[in-house]
């Protein structure tokens, strides 16, 4: 597993300018290598999540909820032997011909390799 951390733009506050780079920081030195599930439904270019991704940018961190070379499929269980059912919507949708096989392989493991500098297999 990987640590990650899911923010919510309105977190701090719903300011323009909250400073989420001090959260970020504390859970970076606590382990966390992914910021992910954004949480809010408002749109992408809303200021608050401009702020966010501002912050994210600027500590380094990959996003979760990003373009496909650096969109990363996770999940927040507490434990291994949980069901992971968002997995098989992810195969459903390849399948369907909502992404391609190149954008699922990339989504489902190879930008996790690259991104957080993991050794990987031979076959990815």
């Amino acid at each position: 597993m990987i640590p990650c951390y899911g923010i919510d733009p309105l977190g701090i506050s719903n300011a323009l300018n909250a400073p989420f780079g001090l959260w970020l920081q504390h859970h970076r030195a606590r382990g966390c290598r992914i910021v992910g599930e954004v949480m809010p439904s408002f749109p992408f270019l809303d200021p608050r999540y401009q702020n966010l991704f501002r912050a994210v940018a600027e500590i380094g961190m990959p996003l979760a909820s990003d373009i496909s070379d650096r969109l990363m499929f996770g999940t927040d269980l507490c434990r291994a032997d949980r069901p992971v059912p968002l997995a098989g919507f992810l195969l459903e949708f390849r399948e369907a011909g909502g992404i391609s096989e190149g954008i699922f392989q990339k989504v489902a493991r190879r930008n996790a390799y690259r991104l957080l500098g993991l050794d990987r297999p031979e076959a990815l």
